[in-house]
């Protein structure tokens, strides 16, 4: 397998940089858990995803769905959820069957391809109770042909080539909603809140069902902790998919050597909560958190740029008189 695409330095920089140095940020400002309120929300999310699953594949009497497992922890916890939902609505009899489907891809990251294969071991070793069937297979050909594809259009048009693009997720996603579709499966979603803060949404990927999307990062551990997650997929360093390289190390140029992966989203979803959600000003939000003016207003800056990504660009007729002008003389009355 081809290792993945590099991304140069100041790629990496302008997409993803909030601070460059470890002082800029106050790494005791973080979000304190509320364990006890989480394991109260787990019963409501799993109510969620078998009454998602059955509004999807339009059955009430089953639940039927797939996921694309990359091996991180946001694809786990939303197989986790969706295995337990199903154990629990078989054992309730509230469901006649059950269909779990687990799609693993060669063309990501190694490592990556490498969790989810372990991972999806260890689901079937959980839930043996449960149908359940594993499909693997490898996309480098495809990758490698739509990559190859898109860049002769560059060249072609003259352009520049600036960014390497997000292919694995597009494509991943488009194998699992294609499979959903054909088989009348709900395609399971595992976008978190903070990726939809931040603006690090893929268009044209995305699926038909997803619990995850009103918890933070920080929160995604959290849930998996209780749930029951394997402790290797809660420990681990998240990565990006497409380049294999460490998210975190893109957020932050230094990180402290003690921290681990779940600590730096709780200080990072503090200052996304307190910005996004409750509407603070950056300055409010340093002095409040002890932060570096430069460093919150770098995540401001991010998150205004990143509005037409949670929201396309789309245009509305809000005049309702115009609207209905247009329509005049279109109705026919018996």
């Amino acid at each position: 397998m081809e290792k993945p695409i590099y991304i140069p330095e100041e790629q990496l920089r302008f997409l993803y940089r909030l601070a460059d140095t470890k002082n800029q940020v106050n790494w005791h400002a973080q979000y304190k858990p509320n364990l006890p309120l989480l394991e109260e929300v787990v019963p409501l999310m799993q109510d969620f995803v078998a009454q998602g699953i059955k509004n999807v594949t339009f059955d009430q009497n089953s639940l039927r769905a797939v996921i694309g497992v990359s091996g991180g922890i946001d694809s786990a916890l939303t197989t986790w959820l969706t295995a337990q939902t199903m154990r629990k609505a078989r054992e309730t009899g509230t469901v006649k069957d059950t269909s779990l489907i687990l799609l693993a891809f060669q063309g990501m990251s190694e490592e990556d391809f490498e969790y989810a294969k372990r991972f999806i071991e260890d689901v079937s070793i959980n839930f043996a109770d449960l149908p359940m069937d594993y499909q693997e297979r490898d996309l480098t050909t495809l990758l490698k042909t739509i990559d190859g594809t898109t860049d002769e259009i560059v060249r072609a048009s003259g352009r520049r080539k600036f960014y390497s693009g997000e292919l694995s997720t597009r494509l991943i996603d488009c194998i699992t909603l294609e499979f959903a579709n054909k088989t009348l499966h709900c395609s399971m979603d595992s976008t978190n809140y903070s990726e939809i803060v931040l603006g690090e949404i893929n268009l044209g990927a995305g699926c038909e069902c997803a619990p995850q999307t009103c918890m933070y990062k920080s929160q995604i551990f959290d849930l998996s902790e209780i749930v029951g997650v394997p402790n290797y997929i809660i420990d681990r360093h998240p990565i990006n998919s497409t380049f294999g390289h460490s998210k975190l190390n893109g957020y932050f140029g230094q990180l402290p050597d003690a921290l681990s992966p779940r600590e730096v989203y709780r200080v990072l979803d503090l200052v996304l909560f307190m910005l996004y959600d409750l509407g603070f000003l950056p300055g409010v939000v340093a002095e409040k958190l002890g932060h570096s003016n430069k460093f919150v207003e770098n995540v401001s800056r991010r998150l205004k740029r990143q509005d037409h990504r949670r929201q396309v660009p789309h245009f509305e007729i809000l005049d309702n008189n115009l609207r209905s002008k247009i329509f005049e003389g279109s109705f026919i009355w018996n």
